[in-house]
């Protein structure tokens, strides 16, 4: 169910998904500024008034089209696991870094996807705070439950932040930084074949750094210090 409260149809010809990917293609390629309307209705085969029949107009269809791609992706990859809270912290980080190394590398989905959501986090627009607080905030707040568990009770907001910063830039470099690794470093065997042991290696390394930083800060108490 889209916001303006018109479901998507589920024949793959509708109106309603045709501008969703139309529109997520010309917002890719052009950003949401630049794109117009009549492109987009033009790609969709679709009367130029549809866009404001069916999304209200053009700022609603792009934060739209934000959901389609993020609910697309999580329909792929479902979050968690009926046993996930049952684990330990230690196995949740692991299984958080696998589900995430799956997401970004998730080569199904349409090559506009990770374009247009590359390039919102480029050039944010209105729709990035929406986005955030629906569908990528409450991800942050899971991965940073399972760090403040690891760093035990003294941890601060801040220590607990930075750390989860730092897993996440992991798996990230993986992805942004392709061309380079494979110029770089073509020992390290990376590809998206072996993601699995790509996964692997983030969560020794990371366990490794949380398990240190636990040990530095001691018994010390919550707010005597920002740095592990």
């Amino acid at each position: 169910m889209l916001e303006t409260g018109v479901p998507i149809p589920s024949q793959a010809d509708s109106t309603q998904e045709r501008l969703l990917e139309a529109a997520g293609e010309v917002f890719a390629e052009k950003g949401f500024r630049d794109a117009t309307i009549r492109e987009i209705c033009k790609r969709a085969g679709a009367n130029i008034a549809s866009i404001n029949y069916h999304f209200g107009g053009k700022e609603r269809l792009y934060s739209d089209v934000l959901r389609y791609v993020d609910d697309a992706t999580n329909d792929r990859h479902p979050a968690v696991s009926p046993e996930f809270a049952r684990l330990s912290a230690e196995k949740r980080l692991e299984q958080f870094i696998v589900h995430f190394m799956r997401k970004v590398f998730d080569s199904d989905r349409p090559a506009w996807h990770q374009r247009l959501m590359a390039r919102e986090m480029v050039e944010p627009t209105f729709a990035l705070d929406e986005l955030i607080d629906r569908n990528i905030k409450p991800r942050a707040l899971m991965l940073q439950g399972i760090v403040r568990e690891i760093l035990g009770p003294g941890a601060t907001d801040q220590q607990v932040q930075r750390c989860a910063a730092s897993v996440v830039g992991q798996c990230l470099f993986y992805w942004h930084c392709r061309p380079m690794i494979a110029r770089l470093m073509p020992h390290l065997g990376y590809s998206p074949e072996n993601l699995e042991s790509i996964a692997a290696h983030i969560h020794s390394f990371a366990l490794g750094g949380l398990t240190q930083a636990r040990a530095a800060m001691g018994n010390r108490p919550v707010g005597t210090g920002d740095r592990p």
